[in-house]
């Protein structure tokens, strides 16, 4: 399931994409994917469901006004459901009076009061599965010789009405008990686990006793000695990193093949001193480099002034449009109507030596004896 998040005040130009966010994702991945999508804090958003959701739901989603973090959530209950439950789920939202984001959610807590009767697709089915179970008590003392004369559709009519069911794409689904529980008033998610404001979240788990821990970098040498102690193991190298969670996305891929905590754990010290402006500069030039080790990612670190950053730039055709208005140029001519800002944005970004990347547009600036070197290199050619 993924979505993604666009910020209204970029819609309107034809070559912003957005962010696309696979869902369910934890806090950090929410809010880089803001970032990403150019979402300043308090500024209005839209979504547009991608990749693979229930067919079901598209509708009632596409419907109802939903924030991020609500679909975030929904999604998560989703992955949660066995089959079983996820076709049940598609009856008891066609039952709830008003399918507003809210009620999707209740939705999910109150699957034990619904029961679907698979591949009873239609009131005929319905009335002739009734009758042959003697479910209507309506007609349970009518002569034998009358049942053969029931309309087998009416009666299914009759039946659905009673119970309030549904039909859906998998089978008939109906109210089994009364109630209905409400753990989302419409403010407060519920079951929400506030995370820990960190460079690293690792979960690991011991090669010996195959316990797990977790364990939030930075961190000082009392809570390694714990988690070691937790994990019964004396050093990393006797665990691995299952999972890696992060505000630079990034690194919860290049980071997890070997438990290098220590060296983690040291790069996250020193980045827990950004800024957060600074810290998506930092993101930034991560993106650009590739960055993929530990020591490359410190060696990012102290070389941060070597890079220049404009978050402001969104895309190639933005970048165009700024260079041509500090040109002089009036964009508003009739000679801009249909000018290609996005080919002529590249043109100007590869002449700058200026690369885009989800953070907004860098560049690297060598230092003067690098700059020196490569021009001697030159001149011997």
């Amino acid at each position: 399931m993924q979505v993604c998040i666009y910020a209204k005040r970029y819609q309107s130009d034809f070559w912003y994409q957005g962010y696309t966010l696979t869902l369910p994702a934890h806090q950090m991945a929410m809010e880089n994917a803001k970032q990403c999508a150019r979402v300043a804090d308090g500024e209005g958003y839209s979504l547009e469901l991608v990749g693979q959701w229930p067919d079901f739901l598209y509708e009632p989603l596409e419907t109802c006004s939903a924030t991020l973090q609500e679909l975030n959530f929904l999604a998560q209950k989703l992955s949660q459901m066995s089959q079983e439950e996820m076709d049940t789920y598609e009856g008891v939202i066609q039952s709830v009076p008003e399918r507003a984001i809210r009620n999707l959610i209740n939705a999910a807590y109150n699957l034990d009061c619904f029961e679907l009767l698979p591949g009873i697709m239609d009131e005929e089915e319905l009335g002739e599965v009734s009758m042959e179970n003697d479910l209507v008590p309506a007609i349970r003392n009518l002569p034998d010789e009358v049942y053969p004369l029931l309309s087998l559709k009416k009666v299914g009519h009759y039946v659905k009405e009673q119970e309030q069911g549904v039909f859906t794409s998998k089978g008939y689904c109906c109210r089994n008990t009364e109630g209905w529980v409400e753990p989302y008033d419409g403010r407060e998610l519920p079951e929400q686990v506030t995370e820990v404001d960190c460079i690293f979240c690792l979960r690991l788990q011991s090669l010996k006793t195959k316990a797990d821990a977790r364990l939030e970098l930075p961190c000082d040498e009392g809570r390694i000695r714990q988690t070691l102690a937790d994990l019964g193991i004396h050093t990393f190298q006797e665990c691995t990193i299952m999972e890696i969670r992060s505000p630079i996305p990034q690194f919860e891929y290049v980071f997890s093949q070997a438990a290098e905590v220590e060296k983690m754990n040291a790069l996250a010290k020193e980045l827990a001193t950004l800024s957060p402006k600074e810290l998506i500069k930092y993101k930034a030039i991560a993106s650009y480099e590739s960055c993929d080790n530990p020591e490359q990612a410190r060696i990012l670190y102290h070389t941060m002034d070597r890079y220049t950053f404009d978050p402001i730039q969104v895309t190639f055709a933005t970048y165009g449009r700024e260079c041509l208005r500090e040109g002089g140029a009036n964009l508003e001519a009739e000679a801009f109507q249909n000018f290609d800002f996005e080919s002529y944005g590249k043109a100007e970004s590869r002449r700058s030596r200026l690369s885009m990347t989800p953070y907004g547009a860098i560049s690297y600036e060598p230092p003067l004896e690098e700059a020196q070197g490569h021009g001697i290199q030159m001149g011997e050619m």
